[in-house]
């Protein structure tokens, strides 16, 4: 129940002091269609700062190590465009029956503060 008080606490005082934004991906899902293991794949999700005030991460989370973003080194100003680039290394990730889905998890002074990006594929093992 606290949480949930805090949570809305955080959100009015975000509106109320004009730091949110919000933003516009191109895409969230990044499908790489079926590749061999040890293949390093990249994508470069473009996303465009739609709200009023600069967009700002606060933290990253990926599903797997596997996976490393890249950042904008500064703030997105409302009506510029920016890009994370994510690598994702398919080293170790060959399923071959089942499509490979991670995920990288950016938060920011957004609402909804969280987006999450994926890739999807399938990754075939060495042989």
């Amino acid at each position: 129940m606290k949480t949930a008080i805090g949570i809305v606490v955080f959100l009015f005082s975000q509106l109320a002091y004009g730091q949110t934004t919000s933003i516009a991906f191109e895409t969230t899902d990044y499908k790489f269609g079926t590749v061999k293991e040890g293949k390093v794949i990249t994508y470069s999700y473009k996303f465009k700062n739609t709200g009023k005030a600069n967009f700002k991460i606060t933290s990253v989370d990926a599903s797997c190590d596997c996976m490393v973003p890249t950042l904008p080194s500064a703030p997105v100003k409302p009506g510029e465009t920016g890009v994370i680039k994510v690598v994702f290394n398919t080293a170790g990730q060959g399923k071959a029956k089942r499509p490979s889905s991670k995920s990288i998890t950016i938060t920011g002074n957004t609402i909804p503060a969280k987006t999450s990006l994926y890739m999807q594929g399938y990754v075939l093992p060495k042989r």
